[in-house]
């Protein structure tokens, strides 16, 4: 028979009703005298609990890149759009946005080659490299279930750095990181397209403003075709 535990364990936060928030010596030592019948209940409240965060994640986020599903991102990028004011001046509020359209460049010939799995390495890849050039407001979505293609929506301020600034910035970073994790074979590559977000349209217009198609303005992309056809 095993001895009652004599020395309290260190605290951690929990979600059921008894023990919200850190727990105490006090709750450690009331823990020891509860009915196994309360202790069930907890446990089964709990497990309840993570069950619905776990539903609810699969409603929110892509199961294969872990960034938004289109409809969800679509709907946040709308709402948060809609709110942005150019003339704001508050330090905190952004009063500005780059919208980003990516696409994903050989996934084709990943999956013939390597198979599927490997190919869905490579778009949950893509899906890290983008949130790694965004903040925590910004935005990260696959704009449609078994497509290469993402959507990015930055929030910056103007009375910090103006827009061109920022486009050259996020411009420059992409391209860092996609070298990186084309570098390390993460990637096969990308090509993206980036713009200034104009008040009064919605995500699927500026989204279709920055389609990244071939010779259109700003487009960049690595590697260079002549290295890697894009699809």
């Amino acid at each position: 028979m095993s001895e009652e535990p004599t020395e309290f364990p260190q605290a951690t936060p929990t979600n059921h009703g008894h023990f919200e928030g850190p727990a105490t010596r006090g709750d450690f030592e009331a823990a020891q005298k509860m009915d196994p019948r309360d202790i069930a209940q907890i446990i089964f409240q709990e497990r309840q609990t993570r069950n619905e965060l776990t539903r609810r994640e699969a409603d929110i986020y892509d199961d294969t890149t872990l960034v938004l599903k289109g409809p969800v991102f679509r709907r946040e990028a709308d709402h948060k759009l809609a709110a942005i004011n150019p003339a704001e001046r508050r330090r905190m509020r952004p009063n500005g946005a780059i919208i980003g359209s990516i696409d994903g460049k050989g996934l084709k010939l990943v999956n013939d080659k390597y198979g599927h799995e490997a190919g869905n390495k490579m778009l949950f890849n893509i899906g890290r490299l983008l949130e790694s050039v965004a903040h925590e407001d910004d935005l990260v979505g696959r704009l449609a279930e078994g497509s290469d293609e993402f959507g990015i929506v930055l929030f910056f301020r103007d009375d910090i750095k103006k827009p061109e600034e920022v486009l050259e910035e996020i411009n420059k970073r992409l391209l860092q990181r996609v070298k990186e994790a084309v570098s390390r074979h993460e990637i096969a590559g990308l090509k993206w397209k980036l713009v200034v977000y104009s008040p009064g349209n919605d995500i699927r217009t500026s989204l279709h403003l920055a389609d990244p198609i071939p010779d259109s303005e700003n487009l960049m992309e690595w590697p260079p075709k002549e290295i890697l056809p894009s699809r």
